[in-house]
């Protein structure tokens, strides 16, 4: 199991590097040390998008379930989809109040540096669903 602690190392290192090749050679050499349904998950987060698409969780709620960070790297690529899968499917009467706690939990086994604890995981989510958003509108 690759910890999400793991991608953020990966996705650091491209970020730290003007080079298109050791940008490929650090993507590259992340994902051959994946299982394959573990690629399915990393490749989108390494985009900035996510596998389920729209969440319908808003950048408020998001700052709302921050909670005090793990105190280590405790937290899977397949736990992060699992609690994204989750949040999918919750519809309905209280289902800001299913969400909150989904979240709450999803923050707090995160480390205080992971993606999951910073603002970039609210970023990204906000930014996949403006880019949904703005594909599904051109289609139209």
């Amino acid at each position: 199991m690759r910890l999400l602690a793991e991608l953020v190392r990966a996705s650091n290192r491209v970020a730290a590097t003007s080079s298109r090749l050791a940008k490929t050679a650090a993507i590259a050499e992340f994902l051959k040390s994946l299982e394959s349904d573990e690629v399915e998950i990393a490749i989108p987060y390494l985009s900035g998008d996510i596998r389920q698409g729209r969440l319908s969780v808003g950048f408020a709620a998001l700052q709302a379930a921050r909670r005090p960070a793990a105190p280590s790297p405790t937290l899977g690529l397949r736990d992060v989809d699992r609690a994204f899968d989750e949040l999918k499917r919750v519809k309905g009467k209280g289902a800001v109040a299913q969400r909150e706690t989904l979240l709450k939990s999803l923050f707090s086994a995160g480390p205080s540096r992971s993606p999951v604890r910073s603002r970039r995981l609210p970023r990204r989510l906000s930014k996949a669903a403006a880019r949904r958003s703005s594909a599904s509108a051109c289609s139209r």
